[in-house]
């Protein structure tokens, strides 16, 4: 009984001070709230406190031991309730440990940058003189953002601002009174000043000053803020770190070598590449980090500034990457890139043709070349939706639809105009004489573009390209003619594109004139003419293709018309060089080798070109069918008669290997057919004809 008294003594007094000891903390805790709320009258501003993040759940210590002495309730009454009381003080601690860290969580996120601000309901009315005011204090943010979203509905509030004796610098210098670890206040002040310095370039040219100077404080005191923006995480703080770049450099140009000097945007190629490639999370955004990285890069061509452009030019990825994803980008973009390019790159005088080739390389105008064929934003949208990614292969009969025509013949048209430029112009191009620099020379990047274009038969401004080029470096002569001599081939294209890819072909060594090549011609051996027309005038896989799958035979009557239209562009080229190359050889008195080397081509000519009767049984299946609506036996009958009298002229013999005797009656009979019925004008048309017959005959 003495033991027990003592221990009910013993733990009466520990339950009192522990009580006490409880209500002192408690106490402690209210007196210390209530000194932070007195101190605190000047409460902040909305928008300067930041939102706390959401604390993750606690674990709550209490109901763990709260079922652990549930299990022993009832063994020993004594013990129960000395347990009771350390259950308190474990729970006053645990409280007082959970203040603690709220509290340096708090803390943490004074510092933090990547939480979102709270939305905020903005009424209607706004007052500049109040924004002004609320500026040049600590609290703004609220109004900042309360400024910003009223101009996404009243644009002219910008103007507004500036009327109102509003200055540029007013934001610049509010960066001092913001947290520079918050991005979120950083985004919002850069984003209003680029808004004011936008607004003076383009319509308040007398308040450029002004722009300017605010513009070189920015730079100066708060240069840094940019770096924090281009390397947020989110899309919007790096468009507007771009736009505000762009502000600057169309305020002052000469700022724009400093931003050079400063920032690593335009040197770093892995910067480069991130910021010009095309981002999925931005297929519903009108402006795009791309979009305005292209118009920051512009900002420094359009002004004219030779040194500037120079500087630009020397980041030769630079425009390598912009090029590359033009295919996916907006018309409006498009057309705007390419003639800025063209006006003040190519037709600027001040920039050397060697740096033009370092910049506009193989690859660079390869991407140009797909132009052609712009695909645009859509396009990508529908790639990005497939299992792949960006990186899915679309059907053409998807694509098709996708494809706004206008859109894509506007595209096609400036780059048309551009790669003209760029590929045959000697003055704003990259195109060498190499025929009068022979073998010093050389036009590379011609040749891998024109071995490039895709299916160039199928369009007629890569069919022009195409031809200018080789009028324009005509030592692609060979190499262009190697590359398309078997596109005939009716493996290799489809029937539907056989003749276009014919004509194609026959545009091509029509244009390959001795004139452009005389230079060149003067300058190598007879043995090298003889492989030249070889392989330019009489390519084998051509001959071989017309004579072995029997085109100039075929069925269908634009076949056969094509195929002889080519086989005489052939033959006429053969003779205009063998007409240079006998004038040249008998000025220098060489009549031997002369006469080897026609017997060389001749002997060509016999083996692999198809023979007078194949070209007469052309031309008698076409009589034969020219009751046909799209027969135009005349047509076939012209080219005909222009191809037996070229042979007849330049090699006899050929003409006397056939075991055919001519039938001029039945050959000439489509000529006549007609005229009972045909007026004197119809037969005035038919007088070259006649000409050509009585010639022939």
């Amino acid at each position: 009984n003495t033991r027990a008294k003592l221990a009910a003594r013993f733990l009466s007094s520990k339950k009192y001070l522990e009580t006490k000891m409880a209500i002192e903390a408690k106490n402690k805790r209210k007196r210390k709230h209530q000194n932070v709320q007195n101190d605190g009258e000047d409460l902040p501003d909305d928008g300067e406190v930041a939102v706390p993040k959401k604390i993750a759940k606690k674990v709550k210590q209490g109901k763990e031991h709260q079922n652990h002495h549930k299990k022993k309730k009832g063994k020993n009454p004594a013990a129960e309730q000395e347990v009771g009381e350390d259950e308190k003080t474990v729970n006053g601690k645990a409280d007082f440990a959970e203040d603690v860290q709220e509290e340096e969580e708090g803390e943490m996120q004074e510092h933090d940058s990547g939480y979102e601000e709270k939305a905020l309901k903005f009424s209607k009315d706004f007052k500049m003189l109040n924004f002004r005011t609320k500026l040049r204090s600590n609290n703004f943010i609220t109004e900042l953002r309360h400024f910003l979203h009223i101009i996404q509905s009243r644009p002219k509030l910008v103007a507004k601002y500036i009327e109102k004796r509003g200055k540029p610098l007013e934001l610049a210098e509010a960066l001092e009174r913001v947290d520079k670890t918050n991005v979120l206040h950083i985004g919002y002040l850069c984003q209003a000043l680029q808004l004011v310095l936008m607004e003076i370039v383009s319509n308040q040219k007398e308040h450029m000053e002004s722009a300017v100077y605010a513009s070189r404080y920015f730079l100066k005191s708060h240069g840094t803020v940019i770096d924090q923006l281009l390397k947020s995480a989110q899309l919007q703080h790096r468009r507007t770190a771009l736009k505000l770049l762009t502000a600057i450099v169309c305020v002052d140009p000469q700022l724009g070598r400093q931003l050079l000097a400063s920032y690593d945007i335009l040197s770093n190629v892995k910067t480069i590449e991130n910021m010009l490639s095309h981002s999925p999370q931005e297929l519903k955004e009108t402006e795009t980090v791309r979009k305005c990285f292209i118009h920051f890069v512009l900002a420094y061509l359009i002004d004219g500034n030779t040194l500037l452009i120079r500087n630009i030019l020397d980041r030769g990825a630079l425009i390598r990457a912009l090029a590359s994803g033009l295919q996916y980008d907006d018309h409006v973009t498009v057309c705007v890139v390419v003639s800025t390019l063209r006006k003040y790159v190519l037709e600027c005088s001040e920039i050397s043709k060697t740096k033009k080739i370092h910049v506009f390389d193989a690859e660079c105008c390869r991407h140009f070349a797909r132009l052609y064929d712009w695909l645009g934003p859509k396009v990508y949208a529908a790639k990005c939706a497939g299992k792949q990614g960006p990186h899915t292969q679309l059907p053409i009969d998807q694509i098709e639809p996708l494809v706004n025509a206008e859109e894509r013949d506007a595209v096609a048209e400036v780059t048309h105009e551009f790669l003209l430029m760029l590929m045959t112009s000697r003055k704003h191009g990259i195109c060498f004489d190499a025929v009068t620099n022979y073998r010093q020379k050389h036009n590379a990047i011609q040749g891998k573009v024109i071995g490039q274009l895709h299916k160039p038969w199928c369009n007629e401004r890569k069919t022009e390209l195409v031809i200018r080029i080789l009028a324009s470096c005509p030592d692609l002569a060979r190499h262009t003619v190697r590359n398309f001599a078997g596109i005939i081939n009716p493996l290799r294209t489809a029937q539907r594109d056989w003749i276009s890819a014919c004509d194609f072909l026959t545009k091509i060594i029509s244009t390959l004139q001795p004139q452009l090549l005389r230079a060149a011609l003067d300058k190598i051996t007879l043995t090298d003419c003889t492989y030249f027309i070889k392989d330019v005038c009489l390519p084998i896989e051509t001959l071989a293709l017309l004579t072995g799958a029997k085109m100039v035979r075929h069925k269908n009557f634009g076949f056969r018309l094509a195929a002889n239209k080519l086989l005489y562009a052939m033959f006429a080229q053969y003779s205009a060089y063998m007409a240079a190359i006998t004038k040249r050889e008998e000025a220098r008195d060489n009549l031997n080798s002369l006469r080897r080397f026609r017997l060389d081509i001749l002997n060509h000519i016999l083996v692999n070109y198809p023979t007078v009767e194949e070209i007469l049984f052309s031309l008698y299946m076409s009589i034969k069918d020219q009751e046909a609506v799209e027969v135009t036996v005349l047509d076939h009958l012209d080219v005909s008669l222009d191809l037996l009298l070229i042979i007849c002229k330049e090699h006899r013999s050929f003409v006397n290997k056939t075991g055919t005797i001519l039938d001029y009656l039945n050959l000439l009979r489509p000529l006549y057919a007609g005229d009972e019925t045909s007026d004197a004008s119809g037969g005035t048309g038919n007088i070259k004809l006649e000409l050509k017959a009585i010639k022939t005959i």
